[in-house]
């Protein structure tokens, strides 16, 4: 049977699966070193001062020998390396040494005169099997480019346990699952990552000593994802066959060191882009392709514009000729001059509301004005003679 005679925060009692009772490690804690605040009894009829026969070790006989006499009994107890055990105290021997002793009596609670002290202690010692905890090893830190994935070099330092890889947080959003492959884990950037900055995902691995099942001590791997690539490429682009036009809205919304790699025969700059992107070209929609490399990180960019054969509207005014182009137009007005002339250009709308006046101005942009039907007119501010011109913005 069993008992234990002292309020204890570590101590407890429970049913057997004989049906038995027994002495169960309960809430708290024990250090090195504590006595266990209980004991295990064996009981038996016998005669003396204050037995009760009640099956409670404090007043039940004990052993039904006297002394000098020997009985055989079995106890069994069941040990287990608590779950927070931190393998890194194999490293110190000590701190693993396990002892139990069982010490026998010729009574419990029952009063007597044959109380024997010449018992003898069982002993235990054991020590907890460092050999069955396996470390594992990773290869060295990473940054994975946006939408790439990589292979992850880790291995067991006996080179056959079982070895788990797995997140040492919360997945963060941009983390593929961890895939395996060929004896290799795989991870992926799935999301982008559209802050500048780089974004951390920590892996833990460890074993599984298949002999034992006892889990090894853990390493980590830091993996840094790379900032996606943003860059604002202009859209609905359209340029006519004059014109010459600078693209400047290749810069990207984070501040970092891109190189640009333009397909063969496009006239570029690095993030200035001229149109027509070469001579000779017909009227058409062009994509054109661009490698931009943020450090090791070449990503592929299409910028696509639509190439059109524009109306050039001619006309003699004074003593000069004044070309206006596009027609259609799309965010800029073309007037050229051949010859001297002092002028005012002037935008109407169809009800004649002036909206945009420059002086000697060969480039008018519209990109404020709405779609629509226009009036442009060409005054010489000597002379006063003016030439109007019909425009569609689309």
């Amino acid at each position: 049977n069993v008992d234990y005679n002292v309020n204890s925060l570590v101590l407890g009692l429970q049913s057997s699966a004989s049906g038995g009772i027994e002495l169960v490690f309960g809430p708290g804690g024990l250090s090195a070193g504590d006595l266990l605040p209980g004991g295990w009894w064996f009981i038996s009829n016998g005669n003396g001062n204050a037995c009760q026969f009640s099956g409670d070790p404090d007043t039940h006989w004990g052993l039904p020998g006297g002394c000098g006499s020997s009985y055989s009994v079995t106890f069994d107890f069941f040990l287990q390396v608590k779950d927070d055990f931190d393998p890194i105290e194999c490293t110190d021997p000590d701190y693993l040494k396990v002892h139990m002793f069982a010490l026998s009596d010729g009574q419990t609670g029952c009063i007597t005169n044959s109380t024997c002290d010449l018992d003898v202690p069982a002993i235990f010692n054991g020590t907890i099997d460092c050999d069955a905890i396996v470390g594992v090893t990773f290869g060295g830190e990473q940054s994975i480019c946006p939408g790439n994935q990589t292979d992850i070099s880790v291995s067991a330092d006996d080179g056959n346990s079982l070895v788990i890889v797995e997140f040492d947080e919360e997945n963060p959003g941009g983390a593929g699952p961890i895939g395996e492959a060929d004896g290799e884990f795989i991870l992926q950037q799935t999301n982008d990552n559209m802050s500048c900055d780089f974004e951390l995902v920590i892996l833990k691995a460890f074993t599984i000593n298949p002999t034992s099942g006892c889990m090894g001590l853990a390493d980590t791997l830091h993996l840094s994802f790379r900032p996606s690539l943003q860059v604002s490429l202009p859209t609905n682009l359209s340029v006519c066959l004059e014109d010459s036009v600078t693209v400047w809205d290749l810069d990207p919304s984070c501040d970092t060191g891109l190189s640009y790699q333009w397909e063969a025969g496009v006239q570029a700059t690095d993030n200035l882009l001229n149109l027509p992107h070469t001579s000779g070209l017909s009227p058409g929609v062009y994509n054109l392709n661009v490698t931009i490399t943020d450090a090791d990180c070449p990503q592929v960019r299409t910028f696509t514009y639509n190439l059109e054969q524009c109306d050039v509207a001619t006309h003699e005014l004074s003593d000069a000729t004044i070309n206006i182009y596009p027609n259609p137009i799309t965010e800029v007005i073309n007037v050229e001059i051949e010859g001297d002339l002092d002028y005012l250009a002037i935008l109407y709308s169809p009800e004649g509301k002036e909206l945009i006046r420059k002086r000697n101005s060969k480039k008018i942009l519209t990109d404020g004005i709405p779609s629509g039907i226009y009036l442009i007119e060409i005054r010489d501010l000597i002379s006063n003679k003016r030439i109007i011109e019909r425009l569609v913005k689309r």
